[in-house]
């Protein structure tokens, strides 16, 4: 169960640890708030992370939304060849998009 969380956050291993030095008599005071701004630091790169996809989304609808109104119906628009995608991600060119296992050779044993 160590993946459980209580409200702000923390793992059940956390507290357990926490209060295993506090029932011991120490004063985990400082490591409780060091693991509370470690946690928010967290939540504000994925709020950033999260606020960069939602504006790349909004983006792509746009350019999508025009691109549809554009096609005749039944023709391609071609929507994920639009997505700028980094360098690293590009297939390479003649690569398959989607590589799975269902459409990788197979060794026929003969």
């Amino acid at each position: 169960m160590s993946g459980a969380r209580c409200p702000i956050g923390f793992t059940l291993d956390e507290l357990r640890e926490i209060l295993r030095v506090r029932d011991a008599g120490g004063a985990p005071c400082r490591k409780v708030r060091d693991l509370a701004a470690s946690k928010l630091t967290t939540v504000e790169e994925r709020l950033n992370e999260m606020m960069t996809l939602r504006d790349e989304l909004r983006t792509a609808l746009k350019d999508w939304d025009a691109r549809l109104a554009k096609t005749p119906g039944g023709r391609r628009s071609r929507l994920l060849e639009a997505l700028e995608l980094p360098a690293a991600l590009r297939p390479k060119r003649g690569a398959n998009f989607i590589t799975t296992a269902k459409n990788k050779p197979r060794n026929k044993k003969t």
